[in-house]
């Protein structure tokens, strides 16, 4: 059957070929949409690059330079913990990586994981003996001042040496500011912004210099230079503005807010800003009145309506607030949508004495999500305040572990373990929370504050001491 194996071989000869010329296509289009990210990511268009970072993965999810850079995306945006996420992937596909080693262990000294930011450290030098930056985080990690000195010797002896790098002056930048050493810190921004004066971080501490020195208001030309650099991400008007509050002239602050707003009208967040502003330093009325024109010109929107009943439920006037919760409701919105009703109605509830109609509600929201942090708090309280001390540790656990920085609920955990005399385990929890969030300055401050409740008075002022030092800028 001469015929019959030479067409047998030529159907796996086309059925190779075909799988190559789709191993090069897919090779060709990962290719297309990283070039694609990277250009977007030099114009600091941090949204497409996303995107395109997230296609190239679609077709080779061991793309290790994709999520690096979707880790530098998530710092820049100062969503640490998901940048760590990102980098340990990179590192997960590529091990000897370098530049993600650095930046992971610079984020495990931000989270208290020091002994693992040690670890990167120390294989970056393994690699690279005089690597600078590596030298400095690892000084860091051992928290002294002693440390800090000698790795600031090294950054300027390798600073004089040539033209330093970017992430030189920028560890060098933060040590001095660990010693609290403004002048000099100042000093090296000033070198530092003269040959790299588009970068985010060095204008991010220059602010922070300006900020925590006696020049509080220069700092609004670093924080309008960041501006400049990425005009679509809010969040740095939003800081501006609130550097304008910090200095005394709300004028400029709400002008701030309400140009972001001009600018694009369509974004909820920059509106809810403006209200907050509003709700704070002008008045109530005020605050509603912006929030009212916004839902009428866009009458469907689920978030401006929610908003405007928590602006009713903050001011006191519980019954708007509930019809505009039981509209939300009414309308049959998604689940999402509507266990956030819930469990804000079942919150209210529970401040206005209506324990019966809070539970109904609590419940529905951990129907529609059994997970939910906020619905599972909500329960805790109402456990709380009937002294059903179990019920509310449970529910309190469950909130931290969906949320682990958060303040409210590692704060009402505590409270519930103080009050079913196990103040030990409060404090233990306390210290774990300040471990994992070192530079949270209210963190340490609860925790101080519940070691003064213990008379724990050496301990609480060795907190308080701690939370100065690592904490100078907040």
């Amino acid at each position: 059957m001469p015929g019959a194996k030479r067409l047998s071989q030529s159907i796996l000869l086309a059925a190779l070929t075909l799988g190559l010329a789709s191993c090069e296509s897919r090779i060709e289009r990962e290719g297309h949409y990283m070039r694609l990210a990277k250009a977007h990511m030099e114009k600091k268009e941090y949204d497409q690059a996303r995107a395109q970072f997230d296609n190239a993965l679609q077709i080779n999810m061991t793309n290790h330079e994709a999520y690096y850079f979707l880790g530098l995306i998530q710092e820049s945006r100062q969503q640490f913990r998901s940048a760590q996420e990102y980098y340990s992937r990179t590192l997960e596909y590529y091990p000897e990586y370098l530049p993600a080693k650095t930046k992971l262990a610079r984020i495990q000294i931000m989270f208290g994981q020091t002994a693992q930011a040690a670890d990167q450290a120390k294989a970056v030098l393994k690699a690279d003996p005089e690597n600078m930056p590596a030298k400095a985080l690892l000084a860091e990690v051992g928290a002294t001042q002693n440390s800090l000195s000698k790795a600031i010797e090294d950054l300027e002896r390798s600073r004089k040496k040539g033209p330093p790098s970017l992430e030189v002056y920028a560890q060098l930048v933060n040590l001095y500011l660990r010693q609290n050493n403004l002048a000099q810190a100042e000093s090296v921004l000033s070198q530092a912004l003269k040959q790299y004066p588009q970068d985010m971080k060095l204008q991010t501490y220059s602010a922070q210099v300006y900020q925590a020195g006696d020049k509080p208001a220069r700092a609004e030309i670093p924080l309008k230079t960041i501006i400049a650099l990425e005009p679509s991400e809010f969040s740095h008007q939003a800081k501006l503005a609130s550097h304008y509050v910090l200095v005394g002239n709300p004028e400029k602050a709400e002008a701030t807010l309400r140009n972001s707003v001009a600018a694009m009208p369509q974004d909820v967040k920059r509106v809810l800003a403006l209200t907050e502003f509003l709700l704070r330093h002008r008045t109530p009325e005020a605050a509603e009145a912006e929030l009212q024109s916004f839902i009428q010109a866009s009458p469907q929107s689920y978030e401006l309506r929610f908003a405007l009943a928590e602006l009713y439920e903050a001011t006191g006037l519980q019954g708007k607030a509930e019809r505009i919760y039981l509209d939300l409701l009414a309308q049959k919105r998604s689940s999402g949508e509507n266990e956030k009703a819930h469990t804000h109605l079942a919150r209210m509830y529970a401040g206005m004495g209506k324990v019966s109609s809070a539970k109904t509600h609590v419940s529905e929201a951990l129907q529609l999500s059994k997970n939910s942090p906020d619905a599972l708090a909500t329960r805790g309280k109402i456990a709380l305040e009937e002294g059903d001390l179990e019920r509310a540790i449970a529910d309190f656990r469950s909130a931290v572990r969906t949320q682990p920085d958060s303040m409210e609920y590692i704060g009402l955990l505590a409270r519930a373990h103080t009050q079913n005399k196990e103040p030990a385990l409060a404090k233990e929890m306390l210290m774990q929370a300040v471990k994992n969030n070192r530079n949270n300055l209210p963190m340490r401050a609860m925790l101080a504050q519940h070691l003064f409740d213990l008379r724990d008075y050496k301990n609480a002022l060795e907190a308080v001491d701690d939370a100065i030092k690592n904490s100078p800028f907040d």
